[in-house]
């Protein structure tokens, strides 16, 4: 599966799309149960953070306790929960993977300490990296949720 990486214009693959798509060999219908099976185990409370149209989207508003690590302040590693939003389309063989947003603690995007208060940018308005740990551990994340995701799709059904 093609990676994320996080640039100050969001999370692209390295083709500069905002997607990846699953290749695989089930119909429309038989990806969605699949992905809807996977998705429910493994939230707490599924009927909170999933959403979907049957058999076309599911989305996903998710919730990651202490996810996100960043070092930005005196150096010192602070973790701070992570709150997206990932949506996954279907067709026959194929599953479109989308992350919408996501927040983690005060970090965003872009921005720069002193025009967001209590929110800093991930990449500064010069739009160079202000916080390396930040913007790997969010990459980490998305890149591990997709990758597990889609190894329960490419799986067997078989006993």
């Amino acid at each position: 599966m093609a990676q994320f990486s996080m640039t100050p214009n969001g999370m692209l693959t390295q083709e500069g799309e905002t997607y990846v798509v699953i290749i695989a060999q089930e119909d429309q219908d038989n990806l969605y149960k699949k992905s809807l099976t996977y998705l429910n185990g493994i939230f707490n409370a599924p009927n909170h953070a999933i959403s979907g149209v049957e058999n076309k989207s599911i989305t996903v508003n998710g919730f990651s306790e202490n996810a996100i690590e960043s070092k930005l302040k005196r150096n010192f590693a602070i973790k701070y929960d992570l709150r997206y939003s990932i949506t996954f389309e279907f067709k026959d063989q194929k599953v479109k993977c989308e992350i919408n947003s996501w927040t983690a603690g005060p970090i965003v995007p872009k921005g720069n300490l002193k025009s967001f208060g209590t929110h800093y940018g991930v990449y500064n308005e010069n739009l160079d990296i202000q916080d390396q740990r930040a913007k790997e551990s969010i990459e980490e994340y998305f890149n591990w949720f997709l990758s597990e995701f889609e190894l329960s799709v490419l799986k067997s059904d078989d006993w």
